[in-house]
């Protein structure tokens, strides 16, 4: 018997919800790297030039489930809709947060920034940036003028973006348990109970009979 993984939506659930700041990481939760634009990119159609010292990729990508283990009953699944990815990008605009900016989820770091950000379409530059993501993702472009962490992102120890935010979430899909169906009995499985119940020493007569009875029951559907 295995239980499902609740699914839970992430919502704004209140006036102080919403990404709070950014951090670069080693491994994005939403498992998608960003690119550090480059000379060494030649595929980047976008500020190619390392001079720019410009990283762009997603924040935030629709419906995409991402397994939290924090959950007040234990892990989870959670995704963000592309309505809520609208209205956190809205939010974020509003709030001032671009320049919110830490590693690891852990250090605090200036000179890193955010100088743009947009949802993709059908057909956007996240396309020509190498990204093939759903319409509705949420991207940004940050500049790097920290010399530390341009380094740490050109050795390739940095790799994403993660957000760090406050949301409120609503049930989607109940934690189910599925049981097995019943094995269905073979020809062969019926013989060799009648064979065992006519041999065994641990069996009365009447259990024999009884068994036998219920073999042959069985054999008739």
């Amino acid at each position: 018997m295995k239980k499902a993984l609740p699914t839970l939506e992430f919502v704004l659930s209140g006036e102080d919800d919403g990404v709070l700041r950014n951090s670069l990481v080693s491994d994005p939760a939403n498992e998608t790297h960003w690119i550090a634009l480059s000379k060494e990119e030649p595929v980047i159609k976008f500020a190619r030039d390392e001079m720019k010292r410009n990283i762009s990729g997603p924040l935030l990508i629709p419906e995409q489930r991402i397994r939290r283990n924090g959950g007040a009953d234990g892990p989870f699944l959670g995704y963000f809709s592309k309505e809520t990815i609208e209205e956190v990008a809205r939010k974020y605009a509003k709030g001032l947060k671009f320049a919110q900016v830490n590693i690891q989820h852990r250090d605090e770091t200036e000179g890193v920034y955010v100088i743009e950000q947009w949802i993709t379409s059908t057909r956007d530059k996240s396309q020509d940036l190498g990204f093939d993501l759903p319409p509705g993702s949420l991207f940004v472009t940050m500049h790097v003028e920290n010399d530390a962490v341009w380094n740490r992102v050109m050795s390739g120890e940095l790799r994403g973006f993660s957000i760090e935010g406050r949301f409120g979430t609503a049930a989607v899909e109940a934690s189910v348990e599925t049981p097995e169906a019943p094995k269905e009995k073979t020809e062969q499985d019926l013989v060799e109970e009648f064979m065992t119940s006519l041999t065994s020493d641990d069996m009365t007569d009447d259990e024999k009979l009884d068994l036998i009875k219920k073999i042959l029951l069985d054999a008739q559907k």
